[in-house]
This record gives C-alpha cells, sequence and structure tokens, in this order.
C-alpha cells in the first residue's frame, strides 16, 4: 500500500497557515517539526532572537526532546556547536569535556535537559562552572530543562528553576499538555492527516474529526500522530466515518448513533479540497476545460461568480461546462460552488472558532446570512453556531449576527 509519506523525519515542509483568516492560501511553505504547533514554535523563536538562556518545563507527559531537537535544527544555520548533555555517567566531568573540547570563540549552545534530575551536589557544580564560561565565552548559549514544571512546587523543580533564573537571566517557556488545547490538535490532526493520508482524497468525517478534537490525548502529540497514521494507513476508504473510525481506535473515538440527516447532502471533501488549494494535480483526471473552471472557482468563489463566467474562462459555452461537470462529478455548477463554499465555512470554524457568523458569511461568497445558514445546515445538519461550539464548548458570546 503505497502513502504519500512514510514515518515522519524531524524536518518536513508543511503550509505555514491552514486556514488564514483572510483567504485560502497554500502558497507559502516553511521547514519546521511537526510534532510541535505553530503557537509554541513561534514562541521558541522569539526566546532564541534574544539571545538569553533559556530555561525550559514541560507538565507531566509533555515532550520536551522536541523542542530540543527544534532548537538545534534552527542554530545549525549558525554554524555553532550544538552539546547535549545525556546518558550515563558524571554529568559535571562530560561538561568540563564538553567545554574544553571546542575554542572559546566557536559559537556554543549547551543543552542540559534534565537538570532537576541531578543530584544537588551535582547542580552546584555545574552552576558554578557554567557561570564561569558564561561570563568569558561570549558566543555560549544556554539551555535548560526541568522534568517537572516549576508550577507544582516541588522540591525537584521550583528550587532549580529559582536558581538558574537567578544566575543567568533564564527566559522560561512552561510546555502545557496537550489536553484543552483545541486549536493545536486541530492543527496538529490537519497536518498529520497531510502527512499520513493514502491518496489526496482520503478524509475524514466530520464526527470523527470532532471524537478527534475532544479527546484528552494523555501521551500528548506523539500519540496523536501515531494514532492519525493507524487510521489512515488501516483504512482504504476515501472518507473515514465513525464506524471505520470506531473500529480502528476504538478507545479514541467512541461510536454513537447519527441522527437522523433528513434533507442532509454530503460533501465531497476531496473535491472541494482540492478546488479551494488549487491542486491541478488532484484535478487532472478530469476534462481539461473543467480543471480550467475548478481552478478559477477555487481563486474566486468568495465573490459572485457566475457559470457563464467559469465558462468563458474555460472558452466553452455554458450550457457544455453545465453537462461536463454534471458528467465529470454528477454535480451542478450550483452545488460544487455551495459545497466549496460550506466547506470552506467549516475549516474556518473548526481552525478559528471564535470567527463572527456574520463576518464568515460574506467571507464565503454569501449575500445573504439566512442563505448561508441554509445551505451550512443542508451539508452539515446543524447550523454554523452549533457546529461551531463543537470545536469551542465555551462560546463568549451566542450571537447570529
Amino acid at each position: 500500500m503505497k502513502t504519500e509519506n512514510i514515518l515522519p523525519g524531524k524536518l518536513k515542509s508543511i503550509p505555514a497557515e491552514k486556514i488564514p483568516l483572510m483567504g485560502y492560501s497554500v502558497g507559502r511553505h516553511i521547514p519546521e517539526f511537526i510534532f510541535l504547533p505553530s503557537v509554541l514554535r513561534d514562541r521558541i523563536d522569539r526566546l532564541m532572537l534574544s539571545g538569553r538562556p533559556i530555561l525550559l518545563s514541560g507538565e507531566p507527559g509533555a515532550d520536551l526532546s522536541e523542542i530540543t531537537g527544534y532548537i538545534r535544527a534552527r542554530l545549525q544555520a549558525l554554524q555553532g556547536r550544538y552539546v547535549e548533555l545525556s546518558g550515563e555517567g558524571d554529568p559535571t566531568k562530560r561538561l568540563e569535556e564538553a567545554l574544553a573540547a571546542i575554542p572559546d570563540d566557536r559559537r556554543l549552545t549547551l543543552c542540559i535537559p534534565g537538570f532537576d534530575t541531578l543530584t544537588e551536589q551535582q547542580q552546584q557544580k555545574a552552576l558554578a562552572l557554567l557561570r564561569v564560561e558564561h561570563a568569558r565565552r561570549s558566543e555560549l548559549r544556554l539551555v535548560f530543562g526541568l522534568i517537572a514544571a516549576p508550577a507544582e512546587n516541588s522540591a525537584s523543580s521550583a528550587q532549580p528553576a529559582a536558581q538558574l533564573v537567578s544566575a543567568f537571566g533564564c527566559q522560561s517557556l512552561s510546555v502545557p499538555a496537550l489536553k484543552g488545547r483545541t486549536q493545536d490538535i486541530a492543527e496538529l490532526i490537519h497536518a498529520a492527516w497531510q502527512a499520513y493520508r493514502q491518496s489526496i482524497r482520503q478524509t475524514l468525517h466530520p464526527e470523527v474529526l470532532f471524537h478527534l478534537h475532544h479527546y484528552d490525548w494523555p501521551g500528548n502529540v506523539r500519540q496523536l500522530w501515531h494514532s492519525i497514521a493507524r487510521l489512515l494507513m488501516l483504512s482504504d476508504d476515501a472518507e473515514i466515518d465513525l464506524a471505520q473510525a470506531s473500529s480502528i481506535l476504538p478507545q479514541i473515538v467512541a461510536r454513537t448513533e447519527l441522527a437522523p440527516s433528513g434533507e442532509r447532502q454530503r460533501i465531497n471533501r476531496s473535491l472541494c479540497d482540492a478546488v479551494l488549494s488549487r491542486d491541478q494535480d488532484a484535478l487532472q483526471q478530469f476534462h481539461p476545460s473543467v480543471i480550467k473552471a475548478l481552478l478559477y472557482l477555487g481563486e474566486h468563489f468568495q465573490q459572485e461568480v457566475t457559470l457563464i463566467e467559469l465558462a468563458e474562462n474555460s472558452h466553452i459555452s455554458p450550457s457544455h461546462l453545465s453537462y461536463l461537470l454534471k458528467h465529470s462529478l454528477r454535480l451542478s455548477f450550483k452545488q460544487i460552488l455551495n459545497q466549496t463554499r460550506i466547506f470552506y465555512a467549516c475549516q474556518r470554524l473548526e481552525c478559528h472558532p471564535m470567527s463572527r457568523i456574520t463576518n464568515l458569511y460574506l467571507d464565503c461568497g454569501y449575500g445573504d446570512l439566512s442563505h448561508f445558514e441554509k445551505m451550512f445546515k443542508r451539508y452539515t445538519g446543524v447550523t454554523p453556531i452549533e457546529f461551531r461550539k463543537k470545536f469551542n464548548p465555551v462560546v463568549l458570546r451566542d450571537e447570529t449576527g
């Protein structure tokens, strides 16, 4: 079975912005660690720019190794050395050996990931040595990691943290557990889906996404990535529904009976994703005129676009284009347009749950709020406000306008 990506390495190119607030764009890519949410990467980057020592701590379950790996990768461009003290043996002896092996004028980043696990005597010896080296080496950067978060006020973490801040003026970065971080979870699930999907058409049903977004993830980011990888790799379906997800991940996705959908219609998610991202490769199986029309629609769906306009851009008659769309996709132009707009609205609400509905319907290309709400419920089974509450249960204002 072929996949787009095997288990990912440390560095990977993925979109810098999944669902921007103003429009849909997939053109910007940056190298980044896929296990770290963008908000956390931005915070690390700001700390690194200052040049001051960094003090990392994490809540139970938070993995600091991804952060130290990210720092190491960012510093590679500076052509300096990165030394991480870990493993067996006397840490102060290894610290002395590491410092002696590197000239004083060389850029050096020294990382001690489990400083609070050292004995009190080892901590004091390391602090004394580092004070001297930090004072005389202008190119020395220090990164400390604490296994237990200082907020717990335990003797194993609070005292070392205070000493490090006092001795070196460390900037602190506390990494919370993934539980409850709905925004970060949504971003990581989207990135994992991009990495592990079996084809560009493989998608996750909204009910499956809801369960994934609201799971506690006690194993944090690595558990999330491994679970999404398992879910996508063990399924051959174009859209993974709740029944299949619950059979693959029974501890995470609980199977529940869906309410009757009435006149609810399904969104062709793979088509809408290809249209919004203007992915010509994903549309290559269609007639050239259909491809031109869909690419044009992906750029102009937020405007008052018409079938005549698409036909002119595709250099064919409106009637011929209408025939090609129905023959190729079994959908009319209006159905494709509405599905694209509602799919975009759903993505916006998933990534930005506090978006105002009155702004959203205009940004989706609808000129009338009631028509937008009607189309939204037709394709999702719920109103925009009800859908938004799925991804942000605590809504500050329950408004329609």
